[in-house]
């Protein structure tokens, strides 16, 4: 008898569950299409984008400020 790992198991069962998904988005293409263009549409008329460009910029300005700072010790 051979003997299986739970890897070789845990790697078996996504296998099977992908395909079983790959499977089911084929059979219901413009279903699950129609629910991923909603869920898009509902995500950039929310304010998540607006939170992310608000974040890039905070993150940009403590970058330049760090290094401004950095600078005018060296100098």
């Amino acid at each position: 008898m051979r003997t299986v790992s739970g890897v070789a198991i845990a790697v078996i069962i996504c296998s099977l569950l992908s395909g079983i998904a790959a499977i089911g988005i084929i059979l219901n293409f413009e279903a699950v299409t129609a629910r991923i263009a909603v869920f898009v549409v509902r995500l950039l008329s929310s304010a998540f984008p607006v939170l992310l460009v608000v974040i890039a910029i905070l993150y940009l300005a403590a970058r330049l400020r760090w290094r401004w700072h950095r600078d005018y010790r060296r100098w």
